[in-house]
């Protein structure tokens, strides 16, 4: 069964924030709307495998998040009740740690 995807209200925010970092970086939209689809076909991808993306640990235990990574950014998500919730897409050197409230 393939699982549905929801994404936070700031994970939609994260993307534009992608949008506008990789339009900067490149000034090209055509390769920032590729970047963006990626980014899109990557989280897709797990529909099919939920428990596939790398479970987020800290201090060796599982945070209850699962990540995937494009390049240089990573959508955090949990899966509950065949539904993926897409939380944050963030840039790999933040510290996401802090932004997703793990301490």
């Amino acid at each position: 069964m393939v699982a549905q995807i929801k994404y936070s209200p700031k994970a939609l925010l994260d993307l534009k924030q992608v949008f506008l970092e990789v339009y900067q970086a490149s000034k090209d939209e055509g390769i920032t709307n590729k970047y963006i689809n990626e980014i899109l076909d990557k989280i897709n991808a797990i529909s099919s495998f939920p428990e596939s993306g790398s479970p987020l640990n800290y201090k060796e235990l599982f945070t209850g998040y699962r990540f995937v990574v494009h390049k240089s950014y990573i959508a955090f998500y949990r899966y509950e009740d065949n539904t993926i919730f897409v939380d944050r897409i963030l840039y790999i050197k933040r510290d996401y740690f802090s932004i997703l409230g793990i301490k």
